[in-house]
């Protein structure tokens, strides 16, 4: 989870009760009590993004997914 400069929380997390994918970002612009899907990231029917997490740097975020 990264909190961005504007407060504006963002997550990385596998958007599926049972499956390892899809990967997905949300944000949350209340301290985390609700949460918006803003993007799929991956979504490859038999991928598995494990542990996924984001990282802010001034310039970008990145997600990833540890191999």
């Amino acid at each position: 989870m990264a909190n961005l400069p504007n407060n504006t929380l963002l997550t990385a997390y596998n958007d599926s009760p049972t499956r390892r994918t899809p990967l997905a970002l949300a944000t949350s612009t209340n301290g985390g009590k609700a949460w918006t899907r803003v993007a799929v990231v991956e979504d490859a029917p038999d991928g598995s993004f494990h542990y996924p997490n984001v990282l802010y740097l001034p310039q970008s975020v990145r997600a990833r997914c540890p191999a």
